[in-house]
């Protein structure tokens, strides 16, 4: 009997282990949310749209954007279009779009932001 009575406590035992690592992961490491050293809620957003000429209307590919002041950057596809991913809380922000032979773009937006169309003025000189 004592065989069985210790393994019955050791099961409870191993049992009660993984139920209490159980509960301090879920604690420790919420599901589904992202939180910031304020212990707010963490927002990610995407700014996205299209780069075009604007007497043209046509798609500028490899002209990059960039969010003023922060580490976002994209580059245009071929077809024009980018796609800015903001993993802070914040209400806007600023954009610049650069390219070669193209006066550079620079105008605050409020986020969320989808299907932006930017267009870029050819610089002549």
């Amino acid at each position: 009997m004592t065989n069985a009575n210790n393994r019955t406590k050791i099961i409870v035992a191993i049992i009660a282990a993984v139920g209490l690592i159980a509960a301090a992961y879920i604690q420790f490491f919420p599901w589904n949310k992202k939180i910031n050293d304020n212990n707010k809620l963490r927002q990610e957003y995407i700014i996205s749209g299209t780069v075009i000429d604007e007497s043209t209307n046509l798609s500028i590919s490899q002209a990059e954007v960039s969010v003023i002041g922060r580490n976002e950057i994209d580059y245009t596809q071929q077809n024009g279009n980018f796609k800015l991913l903001i993993k802070d809380s914040v209400d806007h922000v600023r954009i610049r779009v650069t390219k070669r032979n193209y006066l550079s773009y620079d105008k605050a937006y409020d986020i969320p932001s989808g299907n932006i169309i930017i267009q870029m003025t050819y610089n002549k000189e």
